[in-house]
């Protein structure tokens, strides 16, 4: 059975980023895992329009599956912006830096109550790219963890708009 979750905060679609580059435009997507595989397992992820930009709204679709069932969590998200203020020299401006109740948030984003069954799901969502975002580098870090602290998955991502 395959169940589809309409995720409602941009930070959702940054969790699960997978690899990609569009030919030609030079814009870079890449995710990699900062942790051993947990859990959840991400499958596949497809964006529309790609490359991302400032201001534009994009899909994706990503297809998730979980070995075991999930009673209660904490969803951590984390994105930062590399702003270069010298030729060698750069901080980072935090933007995100956020821990939400997993089970609230699957309730919110799906209309399926926790505990989250072993299974395939679906997570489907349209989101805008917000205009406080400026061109350059940016950086982030998802994890999931379980009600007793274990790791469900974990992503770090690095993306330019």
């Amino acid at each position: 059975m395959v169940t589809v979750i309409k995720p409602s905060l941009f930070l959702m679609s940054l969790w699960v980023l997978s690899s990609h580059e569009a030919q030609g435009s030079g814009k870079k997507l890449s995710w990699s895992h900062c942790s051993n595989p947990g859990t959840v397992a991400l499958n596949y992820i497809l964006f529309k329009p790609f490359p991302l930009k400032i201001g534009q709204r994009f899909q994706y679709i990503a297809n998730l599956s979980t070995s075991d069932t999930i009673v209660d969590g904490t969803f951590h998200v984390k994105l930062w912006y590399q702003l270069n203020i010298a030729k060698q020299e750069s901080i980072n401006i935090t933007f995100i830096d956020e821990r939400i109740n997993l089970c609230d948030q699957w309730v919110a984003d799906s209309g399926h109550l926790c505990p989250v069954k072993p299974g395939n799901y679906i997570m489907t969502s349209a989101e805008t790219i917000p205009t406080l975002f400026k061109p350059g580098n940016y950086f982030g870090k998802a994890e999931a963890f379980d009600e007793a602290g274990k790791i469900l998955i974990c992503a770090r991502i690095k993306f330019s708009l």
